[in-house]
């Protein structure tokens, strides 16, 4: 078992028996001990989310790697100067730009991709705001390092952020380990 499914597996023992100890424990101080039970739990549920955030961000980062390292030397990559996208790239013959947000997961929820509403909007402002085309490289399933299938998905192609897989399955990228070419007349990454 992962140390990150381990230490997350001990932290939902733990912060279980805070729960239980809350709801069930008879004492005479009924008050005083529900503080210290509220303040346990509350620690070990920080804890809990920090875990799976810190997972999360690992995860993102991997997946953001192997997306560049599927960049050749037609494309220069520019360093990141704020949150999102994840990238701008230049298409070198013709110095097109354009944006690239990574995303990955290991499985569908309800047979949809779902992205952060929040995040969202954000992209389709950046999109908007700077009139650039903007991508959505999107990795499933394997694992971040190695995702069994990667969609490229425009991001003036989606009207909301959950993607049903029907409607996903026509951006996948068909030879997933072959770099990205770019068509600067139809602006389409592939």
């Amino acid at each position: 078992m992962s140390l990150f499914l381990l230490e997350i597996f001990w932290t939902s023992i733990i912060l279980g028996l805070v729960f239980f100890s809350l709801y069930f424990h008879s004492s005479k101080d009924k008050k005083e001990d529900t503080i210290e039970s509220n303040s346990k739990m509350k620690y070990y549920e920080n804890r809990l989310n920090s875990i799976i955030l810190e997972h999360n961000i690992k995860k993102g980062n991997q997946f953001e790697d192997h997306v560049r390292s599927l960049f050749d030397s037609y494309f220069t990559i520019q360093p990141r100067t704020q949150k999102y996208p994840d990238y701008i790239i230049t298409f070198n013959p013709n110095r097109d730009h354009f944006a690239v947000e990574c995303k990955w997961k290991k499985q569908l929820y309800n047979n949809s991709y779902n992205i952060n509403e929040r995040e969202f909007r954000n992209y389709k402002n950046y999109h908007f705001d700077n009139n650039i085309p903007f991508f959505m490289v999107l990795g499933l399933g394997g694992t971040a390092a190695n995702p069994e299938q990667i969609f490229i998905v425009p991001l003036n192609r989606l009207k909301y952020p959950d993607i049903k897989k029907y409607y996903l399955d026509q951006f996948e990228k068909r030879n997933k380990n072959k770099p990205f070419s770019y068509n600067s007349l139809r602006k389409k990454l592939y």
